[in-house]
């Protein structure tokens, strides 16, 4: 089981996610690929978490 959790999703202006921020067990942020987010079982479900518009 994974000890990271999910806090949002960047989405660029097009409705892409540019990547998925989450949090791990010592309290650091981490920037993931929405792919290796899934791929890693990370909870909440990618779908669930709130999206953060980004520039970028």
């Amino acid at each position: 089981m994974s000890q990271q959790q999910g806090i949002h999703r960047e989405i660029l202006f097009d409705g892409s996610i540019k990547h998925v921020l989450v949090l791990d067990a010592q309290g650091n942020e981490i920037v993931m690929a929405a792919k290796d987010y899934i791929s890693e079982g990370i909870q909440p479900p990618l779908e669930d978490l709130p999206e953060v518009p980004t520039d970028d």
